[in-house]
């Protein structure tokens, strides 16, 4: 099997080291848990397990320790014994540890919460599980599972992406009982949203809220706000062909389509869409349930409030805040300030007088 390592740069002089560990710098996963093992006596063997869909990071913050890990392969055995070293750790990837040193501290960093169900225990189930897992070149697929809550067209092109550019397997489609006309989509259930957590158990599967920009957002809002009350996890997508700087920070059950170019320390929140080829500038702050529709340039600095609707081919001069509730009109330039529920449209855009944000059908 390959052994991926990770080198974590140390800083310091005579008065000490520091290493710091950082999320999509050095650690390339979103870090739910942090646990560390020590006093752990050197003939003691610990581990003896994989996990289906868990990924880690493990350093040896002081002293040694012995891992043999086998992801169906063959065995390999590694030693940890440097702080500046971490192994990364996929899912299906059997664990042995032993002959600690008696100072041994071995900190481990994960992906998801503590999950007695993402254990497999038995070596032989392993290896059952992990061959029909294996690609022909012996690769494993360990795939997060999601349910789209949603069936129109957002939900089939998002189904398509999650498919063919993610690491998420769809099981299945969710709509409230009155939407719900078909039986199938796609060749999967479509069910009732109201016993979704019966039929798929939020412990067992994330979901993602596949509804587009309706009633300005507050239908994909209300149904995200419910699912997370009723203890689901949410899926995000980035496309593969984004541009996405390294310290952006991207909110759950938001969906990042291609060719979309986002720039340093841009916070983007919850609940969020960004359609095809927008630009968003430095420093700037997209907040929860906004959709943003093509080729929208969104400059330096800027913030878009709650629940707001950017429509295709908007500019945005620096510093411009959007006020909660807008619709920004297709092609509209905004050089100032908005204000809460309005429409603005032309070049420069201007309020649309005695229009409501809340009457535009999107």
């Amino acid at each position: 099997m390959e052994i991926e390592r990770v080198q974590l740069q140390k800083h310091g002089d005579h008065g000490g080291m520091l290493i710091a560990l950082e999320q999509d710098i050095n650690v390339p996963f979103v870090i739910r848990r942090v646990y560390y093992i020590f006093s752990t006596q050197h003939d003691v063997h610990r581990g003896k397990h994989a996990h289906r869909q868990l990924h880690q990071l493990a350093v040896a913050v002081r002293g040694s320790v012995t891992m043999l890990l086998d992801d169906g392969t063959g065995p390999v055995e590694v030693v940890l014994n440097d702080p500046s070293q971490g192994l990364l750790l996929g899912c299906m990837v059997w664990r042995e540890l032993y002959d600690f040193s008696d100072d041994c501290v071995l900190m481990v960093l994960a992906d998801h919460l503590y999950d007695p169900a993402d254990y497999i225990t038995d070596y032989d189930v392993f290896l059952s599980e992990v061959k029909d897992l294996a690609y022909p070149n012996g690769r494993v697929a360990c795939q997060s599972v999601s349910v789209l809550i949603g069936a129109g067209e957002l939900a089939q092109i998002a189904c398509e992406y999650f498919e063919h550019d993610s690491d998420y397997e769809v099981a299945a489609f969710s709509v409230e009982s009155p939407y719900l006309t078909e039986p199938e989509l796609a060749g999967r259930p479509v069910v009732p949203y109201e016993v979704l957590d019966s039929l798929y158990p939020p412990a067992e599967f994330e979901a993602f809220v596949a509804v587009p920009a309706s009633q300005l957002n507050r239908l994909r809002a209300r149904l995200y706000l419910d699912a997370k009350s009723r203890g689901y996890r949410f899926a995000t997508y980035v496309s593969s062909h984004a541009f996405v700087w390294r310290n952006v920070e991207v909110g759950e059950n938001s969906f990042i389509f291609e060719n979309n170019v986002i720039q340093p320390f841009v916070r983007i929140g919850n609940n969020c869409i960004l359609w095809s080829g927008n630009y968003i500038g430095h420093r700037t702050v997209i907040r929860d349930h906004v959709f943003v529709a093509s080729h929208a340039v969104i400059s330096g600095y800027c913030d878009v409030g709650e629940s707001s609707f950017i429509g295709v081919n908007t500019t945005f001069n620096d510093h411009v805040k959007v006020a909660a509730d807008n619709v920004i009109g297709s092609g509209a330039l905004v050089h100032r300030d908005t204000e809460p529920g309005k429409v603005y449209v032309g070049s420069p855009a201007k309020a649309v007088p005695g229009r409501s944000s809340f009457d535009v059908k999107l």
